[in-house]
């Protein structure tokens, strides 16, 4: 086993930092639906998991409550808007 130190820190220090990457401000997006039609949310932060990037977002459940959920990223597009400048 090698005692090398990228200039990121040792393997131990990368594995055990957060994954989780807030982003400068929420953005608008459009959470792609199994079966329906995209649902409005406002993307937080993006959390690496273990099959890729996921984006933590508040939007309504099925009942019309807010939830914050984990979403995948290849299910996350920027809405077109010109408040949050995603356009």
């Amino acid at each position: 086993m090698s005692n090398k130190q990228s200039q990121w820190g040792t393997l131990t220090e990368r594995a055990t930092r957060t994954a989780a990457r807030p982003i400068e401000r929420p953005r608008h997006v459009l959470v792609t639906e199994p079966f329906g039609e995209p649902s409005p949310g406002l993307l937080h932060r993006w959390q690496r998991s273990a099959t890729g990037w996921v984006g933590q977002v508040m939007m309504l459940d099925r009942d019309g409550d807010p939830a914050l959920v984990y979403v995948d990223a290849h299910l996350l597009k920027p809405a077109d808007c010109s408040c949050c400048r995603t356009t």
